[in-house]
């Protein structure tokens, strides 16, 4: 940690992918790809980023932007009965098709190795992800009224299972307990379905709270 308690390396060392944008223009210039294909290359960078990069420092993606990218690139569902053209077009199945991706590898294949290079990431960093993590946790802590009820926990950050929730967050109550812990969480949670279907953008104290 550096000083005022910043993390150092708040991508893990890695690029934060902000090269490609240069590299999707330059090959739009040149006609060397179409319009469509670039916005679906850059939808896609920009999720991915904000997928693999959360929570390793003060570095833009808040738990917000992970879980919608999450969302995006893992439980969307172009096939759903009934959903409009307009709604197939904003899924990441499409956009993967559209990049024309699946001439390299297949979707289930881009998405398990997603996968395996954040959780790699996570691990080779979790000192830092959990010095973050509390660092982010005493931020919500203080925001906090002080005569609120539910203002209790402070210390009880869960550790069991932590990486399998950074890279596989489908429990999204078990994932606001490692940096939201001190909001209310009202009993009646709302209906998630198995799949989050792509119906515009989530929004996500609306599933958590």
């Amino acid at each position: 940690m550096s000083k005022g308690g910043m993390c150092k390396r708040p991508f893990g060392g890695n690029p934060s992918l902000n090269g490609l944008d240069d590299d999707i223009m330059i090959a739009l210039s040149k006609g060397e790809i179409t319009a469509d294909r670039a916005l679906s290359l850059r939808i896609i960078k920009m999720s991915v980023r904000d997928y693999l990069f959360f929570g390793l420092g003060k570095n833009g993606i808040t738990p917000e932007r992970f879980l919608e990218a999450y969302a995006y690139l893992y439980l969307s569902d172009p096939n759903k009965p009934g959903m409009s053209e307009v709604t197939k077009a904003k899924c990441f199945e499409t956009h993967f098709m559209e990049a024309s991706l699946g001439g390299r590898l297949s979707l289930d294949t881009f998405r398990r190795k997603l996968q395996q290079r954040r959780e790699g990431i996570l691990v080779k960093n979790q000192k830092q992800v959990f010095a973050y993590m509390d660092k982010y946790r005493a931020q919500e802590w203080r925001r906090l009224p002080k005569n609120r009820v539910a203002r209790k926990g402070k210390h009880a950050l869960p550790r069991e299972h932590v990486i399998r929730t950074l890279v596989d967050p489908r429990d999204v109550k078990a994932f606001a307990g490692l940096y939201l812990y001190g909001r209310v969480v009202e009993t009646q949670q709302p209906a998630i379905n198995k799949k989050i279907h792509c119906t515009g953008t989530l929004i996500y104290k609306a599933l958590l709270f």
